[in-house]
């Protein structure tokens, strides 16, 4: 795993302490004062969604995938897709989730499309939703959404989501075999997550990048 996503697992690990050591305090000051227990309560669960947005990151990368192209022998990734879950039951709007590339030489940032779709039966690589895809955008192709709340709303809400979101690396680097470059997930709120990926040898058409 990539020593960039370290921060990411080490968020989910704190937030059980964090949360426990902010249920002791609320108890004490419930036990001190009972007539503002109400108050109190509402104080500890703005309080607990106030520090998950805070040191948080939502998102559970499971894989990143390249696909390679061939220009007259010249080997090149035209397209990646990244594979992920949030790691618990949230409420985010993943039109607030921004994008980095960058390289030795660039930095672009990209915003959704909003042109969300489910991938169904076609190649991820080869679904229709990447002829909508546009310079500075990147669209989320849909694996799992039991309630249909990302393709309807644009929200992620629930542990069992599952998504792809596709990006046309072509249209701002040439990732060449041997180059770098890092792609930065920026939530709104939360911790971003930064991987590193380096092209290998094109000895398959498909890739795992991470």
């Amino acid at each position: 795993m990539n020593n960039y996503a370290s921060s990411g697992i080490l968020s989910v690990f704190l937030i059980p302490i964090l949360l426990i050591g902010t249920a002791a305090v609320s108890n004490e000051i419930l036990s001190e004062n009972d007539t503002n227990e109400i108050y109190n309560i509402n104080n500890y669960d703005e309080l607990i969604n106030d520090t998950l947005n805070e040191i948080s990151t939502y998102f559970n990368i499971k894989h990143i995938l390249g696909k390679y192209y061939n220009n007259e022998n010249m080997y090149y990734i035209g397209k990646i897709v990244i594979l992920l879950k949030p790691y618990f039951d949230i409420n985010f709007d993943l039109s607030n989730l921004n994008i980095l590339l960058s390289n030795e030489e660039k930095v672009i940032i990209l915003q959704n499309n909003d042109k969300t779709e489910f991938t169904g039966s076609y190649d991820v690589f080869e679904h229709p939703n990447w002829d909508r895809l546009s310079y500075g955008f990147y669209s989320i192709l849909v694996v799992s959404d039991q309630d249909s709340s990302i393709e309807e709303f644009n929200i992620i809400n629930d542990n069992t989501d599952l998504i792809y979101i596709t990006l046309n690396i072509s249209d701002y680097f040439n990732f060449e075999k041997g180059d770098n470059i890092k792609i930065s997930l920026i939530p709104s709120s939360g911790n971003s997550q930064t991987f590193l990926l380096k092209a290998p040898l094109p000895t398959n058409k498909i890739i795992n990048l991470y």
